[in-house]
């Protein structure tokens, strides 16, 4: 290419669950096929009530259906960059995404887990961790035995298992 520089950036690739890419074509599915055809009927409905340039109901429908088509134009870039995680194909000899980590504070000896998979799938407050957190990536790559320096102290990776 005579100008790399302007070449479109490599698409990186987003690891989930499959049951979290079900969730995320599900709502796909519920966007162009429910709402965005019900909008597309309150916009007519809206037209007809005359002069646009006063008319709020029909602005209103047209800003739901710029952010509908937003949505559904970043579902369908997301899935088609989507890789399902599969937990009998995880390599568990360091910590990757899709690896439940056991840790074990030095200080205390207080244990605790932690598993890493995609954004889609996390919920911290139950120790589900995206790859993409500061938590984390300060993971990721390490083995068992090895120490880790954490925002909240240091913890020692005791052991490393696939998620499910």
């Amino acid at each position: 290419m005579r100008f790399p520089a302007l070449r479109a950036p490599a698409a990186s690739y987003l690891y989930a669950t499959p049951e979290a890419i079900e969730a995320r074509r599900a709502e796909l599915a519920q966007l162009k096929q429910v709402e965005l055809p019900a909008n597309a009927e309150q916009m007519r409905a809206a037209k007809e009530h005359g002069d646009l340039s006063e008319n709020f109901e029909y602005h209103a429908a047209r800003q739901k259906h710029e952010y509908l088509s937003a949505r559904i134009a970043k579902l369908v870039d997301e899935l088609s960059r989507t890789r399902a995680l599969e937990s009998s194909r995880i390599d568990t000899s360091e910590v990757r995404v899709g690896t439940r980590v056991l840790l074990r504070e030095p200080e205390t000896g207080r244990e605790r887990t932690a598993t890493i998979l995609g954004p889609w799938d996390s919920r911290p407050e139950e120790a589900v961790y995206s790859y993409e957190s500061d938590f984390a990536s300060a993971l990721l790559g390490k083995r068992a035995g090895e120490r880790v320096t954490l925002p909240d102290g240091e913890v020692e990776v005791v052991s490393i298992a696939a998620w499910r």
